[in-house]
């Protein structure tokens, strides 16, 4: 297992799924998010409503995160771009006299360090969600990435161990119906900030946090109750990989992958279980057989 807990970014336009690939990712998190933000995660894979806060600036996050006592693994901050918006009107406010132009600006960088500092020191990992801005030329050219007010755009992105953009799948056929709408982007690109530390994300990914984590070597906990799920993960990642003849970084044959994943939906529905949590199983199975296709064939090529 690496040594640290994870730092995960993701940025994407609205209505993408991020909030849904974070909880998926860590189903037993604390949510710092409005209400009414975590609906999606029990509609789509029957995970109850986590434990959420709704807080307004970045100094609320780092003290609640520093109040903390021992619980769930990750922290998930669902939307970090809205919070930095909250903490950068604050600072404007507090240094509406100073001389210095850039305090409010330099204030805000630094409470959203702090806030992911604090993270880090307890041991928890955290997945910051945020919104999209498109690239701009400023006498410079700025990289499109994560929506943060001033220097914070590029530097808060930077700490992050990954940082993925959703972008929508198209061109990636073929592939299983239950396959994502969105994928994730996890290299660079002339246009959009993102990047990959673990080096085992492919590009285009399944837009799976919680796989790609465990592909780093984290061993991400299942929902209590569902830890049935694993086996049969790895049951379908491994049969996916036995019996698809694979091109690229995506299982070629989708009809034939669709067969696997049909067989494991009747099993599964045969022992009774949740319909929303056999669509998780079954994504995940999928899922990882497309990550473990793409390293080893990435390995292959050294």
């Amino acid at each position: 297992m690496p040594r640290h807990p994870s730092c995960a970014g993701i940025y994407a336009p609205i209505k993408t799924g991020k909030t849904v690939a974070s909880g998926v990712a860590h189903p037993s998190a604390i949510f710092i998010a409005a209400p009414g933000a975590l609906n999606g995660l029990e509609g789509v894979f029957g995970i109850p409503e986590p434990e959420s806060h709704d807080l307004e600036t970045f100094p609320e996050v780092t003290a609640f995160v520093e109040r903390l006592k021992p619980g769930p693994e990750a922290i998930i901050i669902d939307d970090a771009s809205v919070i930095a918006d909250r903490t950068a009107a604050v600072m404007a406010d507090k240094f509406k006299h100073s001389d210095n132009h850039f305090a409010s600006w330099l204030a805000t960088l630094k409470a959203s360090i702090d806030s992911r500092d604090a993270i880090r020191r307890c041991r928890r990992h955290s997945v910051w969600t945020m919104h999209e801005v498109p690239p701009e030329e400023k006498g410079a050219r700025i990289l499109g990435g994560p929506r943060f007010p001033g220097q914070a755009r590029e530097k808060i992105p930077a700490a992050f161990d990954v940082l993925f953009r959703a972008v929508p799948r198209n061109g990636l056929e073929p592939a299983p119906k239950r396959a994502w709408k969105f994928v994730f982007q996890t290299k660079p690109n002339a246009d959009y900030l993102a990047g990959d530390r673990y080096h085992v994300a492919a590009d285009p990914s399944p837009m799976n946090l919680g796989e790609i984590l465990r592909l780093a070597g984290y061993p991400l906990p299942r929902l209590k109750g569902l830890e049935w799920q694993e086996e049969w993960v790895r049951s379908i990642a491994a049969i996916l990989l036995r019996t698809d003849a694979t091109v690229g970084l995506w299982l070629a044959n989708a009809e034939r992958a669709e067969a696997v994943l049909e067989e494991a939906e009747r099993k599964l529905t045969a022992k009774g279980y949740d319909e929303r949590h056999i669509k998780w199983t079954l994504t995940d199975g999928y899922d990882r057989a497309v990550l473990l296709n793409a390293r080893g064939r990435l390995r292959r090529g050294f």
